[in-house]
């Protein structure tokens, strides 16, 4: 099954709160702009991505426009899903 949500603007309670928080292995939420966990790359920003990527299930998201594109552009990237 597929989720969206939007504006999680670097907030966990979206993902530990109500029905994300049951979502298993089969299952993928899409962040439609607005993520905001890279944004300053703190420690307690690096501690909530290595939480997120902790989950069952798969966290995807597109960049909104209150994002540190700086930061976004310096990530690797990798092809998925044939694209």
């Amino acid at each position: 099954m597929i989720y969206l949500t939007g504006d999680t603007h670097g907030e966990l309670d979206r993902f530990r709160k109500g029905k994300l928080r049951w979502l298993g292995k089969n299952n993928t939420v899409i962040v439609l702009g607005d993520f905001g966990f890279l944004w300053d790359d703190s420690k307690a920003e690096r501690h909530m991505r290595k939480w997120l990527e902790k989950r069952r299930y798969q966290v995807l998201f597109l960049d909104g426009c209150h994002e540190n594109f700086a930061m976004l552009e310096a990530c690797p990237t990798q092809k998925a899903f044939g694209g």
